[in-house]
């Protein structure tokens, strides 16, 4: 069986090839279910990255649980992130800041 599952990340397309084989849904349903939920992802990073590059042009060396700190009370409940999931997403996009060297 060959799929068209080559465009998702590797996790994903396992996700997506277990999801058709347990289900009867077909594969371009599926796959057009997960392109919508990548969508949906990016719209989300590409707010959250808009609020930290706001708050870091204020303070530009703000740490990573001051900016948690302060981002979460303007964040919506269901796009809330733990600190260690912050951490993640910082050092994906390279917004992480070095340490101080006194």
């Amino acid at each position: 069986m060959k799929t068209n599952v080559n465009r998702f990340s590797d996790e994903l397309a396992y996700q997506i090839l277990q999801e058709y084989l347990t289900t009867d849904i077909s594969q371009a349903e599926l796959i057009k279910k997960y392109n919508y939920k990548e969508e949906e992802e990016e719209v989300k990073e590409e707010t959250l990255l808009q609020l930290i590059k706001k708050d870091r042009t204020l303070i530009p060396k703000l740490g990573v649980r001051n900016l948690l700190g302060k981002l979460e009370p303007r964040l919506p409940p269901e796009q809330s992130l733990g600190r260690d999931k912050f951490f993640d997403f910082l050092r994906k996009h390279r917004l992480l800041v070095g340490k101080k060297h006194v």
